[in-house]
């Protein structure tokens, strides 16, 4: 990996974490729509998180993979923390066309009436 990769990887991910920031004001699909993510390779990541994070029997490590066979997006979803009713998730994706895999943590936590809501932490 060239430094330029490097630079433009490191970049990336900042971006994301500070995203992360506006997570809850923003929402995560626009958020991942601002960076260029298809609606339909979102749908994916958003439906593989959900299988993952409402799981009765979900664990740290538990992950799925998805894949956009119209566009060659892909990406993994895992689980990395447990903490009470809230889970942390992991985003890792590659976007057709680009060399880069980004990355961002969301927490989504169970509320009273049975619902996921993502949260700025548990």
């Amino acid at each position: 990996m060239n430094f330029k990769t490097k630079l433009g990887r490191g970049f990336a991910l900042i971006f994301l974490a500070a995203a992360g920031l506006l997570v809850l004001a923003k929402g995560l699909g626009q958020i991942l729509a601002d960076l260029g993510i298809e609606p339909e390779s979102l749908t994916l990541m958003q439906q593989n998180a959900r299988l993952l994070y409402t799981s009765d029997a979900k664990s740290v490590g538990d992950a799925r993979e998805w894949t956009n066979t119209t566009t060659g997006s892909k990406g993994v979803v895992e689980i990395v923390s447990i903490k009470e009713n809230c889970v942390e998730l992991q985003h890792r994706f590659k976007l057709a066309g680009s060399g880069n895999t980004v990355g961002t943590n969301v927490w989504r936590c169970q509320v009273a009436n049975g619902d996921w809501q993502l949260a700025d932490k548990p």
